[in-house]
C-alpha cells in the first residue's frame, strides 16, 4: 500500500482517507478541509501500512470509498481512533 500526505501542516487532525481500487494520488486535486491533514491510501497490492504516521493526531476522520472500505476495515480493525 502505498500512504501519501496530500496536505501536511502538522495539524493535529487527519482526515485517512482510503482510495478505490486503481486510484492513485491524483485523486485530489481540490483543496482539503481547512484544520486538517489528509493522508491518502491507495495501491493495495500489499496491505503493510505504516502506523506511525497516525502517531501524535488528536482526531482522526476516516473516508474510504469502494476497496478502501474492505481495505480500511482490515488495517484499522481492532485500532484504537483518536477522536472517536
Amino acid at each position: 500500500m502505498k500512504q501519501l500526505f496530500i496536505k501536511k501542516e502538522n495539524s493535529p487532525r487527519l482526515l485517512l482517507f482510503f482510495a478505490g481500487w486503481g486510484s492513485d494520488e491524483n485523486l485530489f486535486r481540490r483543496t482539503v478541509a481547512e484544520g486538517y491533514d489528509c493522508l491518502l491510501c491507495f495501491d493495495y497490492r500489499t496491505l503493510e501500512f505504516d502506523y506511525s504516521l497516525l502517531d501524535g493526531y488528536r482526531e482522526i476522520r476516516l473516508l474510504a470509498w469502494s476497496m478502501g472500505v474492505w481495505v480500511a476495515g482490515q488495517i484499522l480493525s481492532g485500532i484504537l481512533i483518536p477522536g472517536r
